[in-house]
């Protein structure tokens, strides 16, 4: 091709160079088989090394088609048990995965199982502290309220002591505004006598019945 590349076509249609290869095998033509063999290339083949003679004899009888399958089936086996050697090293560090990731498991779940208790037990003890605390605002509330009735009923002891004593003052002053009115007659009165005492006969009677008039 034009690239530089090459492509193959046996029956008409495109195959591998491997599938060309093995074909070529299958009929003793292999790369290095020889269907002809050429006058001048008779003495080098027989100066050749004995295993190189025999791979080329094994070419021209198709022997070397099978041997180059048994090869690659080694190859393929090889590189089987090589995956699978990887393959049992993969499963034991999976399995060891396993193990640790099991024990973590079990840990996150003994880890939720205790959280979950703890929980319960921190419901318990604030249910327990939210009554005692309740316990405690009644106990709070109902002195309160018996404070403020106390309060409420002293005010009014009070209320009603100040308007005892408000009416008190003022028979207080009542008392005290006739006290000084009969002081004032009094002392009147006694002016009066005195003047009498001391006035004649006749002035003492016009004084007396001024006395009497007033």
């Amino acid at each position: 091709m034009r690239d530089g590349s090459s492509e193959y076509r046996l029956g008409g249609r495109r195959v591998r160079l491997k599938d060309l290869q093995d074909k070529l095998a299958e009929a003793g033509l292999a790369t290095r088989a020889y269907a002809i063999i050429e006058q001048g290339r008779i003495a080098q083949v027989l100066s050749a090394r004995p295993t190189d003679r025999r791979a080329l004899f094994e070419e021209a009888a198709g022997i070397s088609h099978y041997r180059l399958r048994r090869q690659e089936a080694e190859l393929k086996l090889a590189e089987t048990k090589a995956n699978l050697e990887r393959v049992s090293d993969i499963v034991a560090e999976v399995r060891r995965e396993f193990t640790t990731i099991r024990r973590q498991a079990r840990q996150a779940e003994r880890h939720a199982q205790l959280r979950t208790e703890l929980q319960q037990v921190q419901q318990a003890l604030a249910a327990l502290h939210w009554a005692e605390a309740k316990g405690q605002l009644d106990a709070v509330q109902a002195q309160l309220s018996a404070a403020q009735e106390e309060h409420a009923q002293q005010a009014a002891a009070l209320a009603r002591a100040e308007e005892e004593l408000l009416r008190h003052h003022r028979r207080w002053e009542a008392a005290a505004e006739e006290l000084a009115r009969i002081r004032e007659e009094w002392s009147q009165l006694a002016g009066a006598c005195w003047r009498l005492r001391r006035a004649p006969c006749g002035e003492s009677w016009n004084a007396c019945e001024n006395v009497r008039s007033s």
